[in-house]
């Protein structure tokens, strides 16, 4: 009686920092694709047709923030503070969804592997933001279609389940396209747990297909044919992702290397004290609480210290959902059938979307290991003796997770070598991203730049915003009412004659003024680089802000 009731504080407390962790997200976890999902919305809300005048590789995935920034737009015309409220409704879409999982697991294990997997569920992010874009609806939209299929292996002869799993899996796919993975991994999924192999198998296909067909037809008809495809050419070209790499060499494993090494060595002082316990005192040990605690105070001192040390620690907790699939397997063999099935399929969904990623994502591989966020999720419905032998060491390896998301700040507040949530110093104070608590120089940075935009951009100009390579703030082309004339308003943008291409196919897009990211002057951008050099050609200086230098289009200019 005495454990069960420490267990429900235990749950209590675990909730209470749930809320807290919540909200630091929520005001805090806003980073560059965060910026751009935004900014592709605003666009496509302002009037630019998908496709033909948007060539962002990722505009497929809007469909979602365009629903809720059009709801927005009709209360707040300019679209300020919008990321806020972009950031409560990710929270809101996750929490629906970890509603239904959490009944999902406690009806199979119980409610103690319930709360653990929806509090994990919540709080673990593939990018550590609650923000719908394109990787957030990746895995929720997986977790829908999981919870579908395994609704349809309970009852298969209600195919209303097994449609609605087609369904999400194309919205999947339209979060992240390369997501056609986790059809392979759901048909076989209904091979391995329903009678009807064959019949289901097609009714899955059929669903997916004709669905997939109308959504490009839709396109392909509006915007016709054959420019339609010269446009999808144009698109690919002028992708960054397929033309750069942030992460190159060591630095594409290393944090890969990291978290191994600190799970190894997790066990390995789990393992000794194991020995010494058993060969001295001689009393029973356990040795998942021993690896808990090890492993969640080594990140701790990790990610406190990393300043000091200068090793980027932020990233290695990414691997958790590894571990925890790792401790689902150990007794997997004892699992009721059930729970088997459970376990095996969102393992598989999720290893499916893990892969979807790592095939387009220009960063390290660990991030594509954060996508395996369901199979995380499932592995509590599988570990054996959760609520009792097991219970402190996950309660350990849980609070890590809930540590780092407490601590660590993501995106805008880090962009100046912030790092923990201690170190924030004010908010954003105008513009989209208003309310935002960041960085000083982050929030600076907007003030003087959405000034500056006002002062050097009208509402009747194009606007083109030339950014560095590694990375700019999309965000950036929300602070003025012009009409945007870049190609793409990616977070990492390149610069080719696919450019010129683009402006051959919208003439209306070519730019009236070109704003290039400085510093006091100074230019990111090199002058040799072949849109200094189109610049240059066609438009005269008009000014230099603090962060932006600006030109418009000469007059005698073509």
């Amino acid at each position: 009686m005495k454990t069960k009731s420490n267990t429900s504080r235990l749950i209590k407390f675990l909730w209470i920092i749930v809320v807290l962790v919540s909200i630091k997200t929520i005001l805090t976890d806003f980073g560059a694709d965060n910026a751009y999902t935004m900014a592709m919305s605003y666009r496509h809300l302002s009037g630019d047709r998908m496709f033909l005048e948007m060539w962002e590789p990722h505009q497929t995935s809007i469909f979602f923030t365009d629903a809720l920034m059009w709801v927005y737009g009709l209360i707040v015309p300019s679209f300020t503070g919008v990321a806020i409220y972009l950031q409560v409704c990710g929270t809101a879409f996750f929490a629906v969804i970890a509603y239904f999982l959490f009944r999902e697991v406690r009806e199979l294990a119980g409610d103690v592997p319930a709360h653990f997997a929806t509090i994990f569920f919540l709080i673990f992010k593939a990018k550590q933001t609650v923000f719908p874009e394109f990787s957030n609806l990746q895995i929720g939209f997986s977790a829908l279609v999981f919870l579908c299929l395994i609704n349809f292996f309970k009852e298969p002869k209600k195919y209303s389940r097994l449609i609605f799993a087609a369904l999400f899996l194309c919205m999947e796919v339209l979060s992240y396209p390369s997501c056609v993975t986790a059809f392979v991994a759901v048909v076989i999924l209904i091979c391995m747990y329903t009678d009807r192999k064959l019949k289901n198998v097609l009714i899955f296909a059929a669903t997916t297909a004709v669905a997939g067909i109308a959504y490009v037809m839709f396109f392909a008809l509006r915007v016709g044919p054959k420019l339609f495809i010269e446009c999808l050419k144009g698109i690919v070209d002028s992708d960054s992702h397929a033309n750069t790499t942030l992460v190159g060499g060591f630095d594409y494993y290393r944090g890969t290397v990291y978290a191994l090494v600190w799970i190894a060595v997790s066990v390995a002082i789990a393992l000794l004290a194991g020995a010494v316990w058993k060969g001295i005192l001689r009393k029973k040990f356990n040795a998942l609480t021993v690896f808990g605690a090890v492993f969640f105070t080594g990140n701790a001192i990790m990610i406190i210290g990393q300043r000091k040390t200068g090793i980027d620690w932020t990233c290695c907790f990414y691997i958790i959902p590894v571990v925890l699939m790792a401790l689902g397997f150990f007794d997997f063999k004892e699992l009721p059938v059930e729970r088997r099935r459970f376990f095996v399929s969102g393992v598989l969904i999720s290893v499916a979307s893990a892969i979807a990623a790592a095939m387009l994502t220009d960063l390290g591989i660990i991030t594509s290991i954060a996508f395996l966020v369901l199979g995380g999720t499932v592995s509590f419905a599988a570990i054996k003796d959760l609520r009792e032998k097991a219970l402190a060491g996950v309660t350990l390896i849980l609070m890590t997770v809930l540590f780092n998301r407490g601590i660590v700040l993501w995106g805008y507040g880090n962009q100046w070598d912030v790092w923990t949530v201690y170190e924030v110093e004010r908010y954003v104070k105008g513009g989209p991203t208003k309310f935002l608590v960041t960085d000083y120089m982050t929030s600076k940075m907007d003030e003087v730049n959405i000034a500056e935009f006002n002062r050097y951009i009208g509402p009747d100009d194009t606007l083109l915003i030339v950014g560095d390579e590694w990375l700019f703030d999309p965000a950036d082309f929300m602070f003025t009412e012009a009409e945007i004339s870049n190609w793409s308003v990616i977070d990492t943008p390149f610069y080719n004659e696919e450019m010129l291409h683009y402006f051959e196919i919208n003439p209306g897009k070519e730019p009236t003024v070109v704003a290039v990211k400085c510093w006091f002057g100074n230019l990111d951008i090199s002058p040799d680089s072949f849109i200094m050099k189109w610049v240059e050609e066609g438009y005269e200086k008009v000014g230099d802000g603090s962060y932006f230098r600006f030109y418009r289009k000469a007059q005698n200019a073509e």
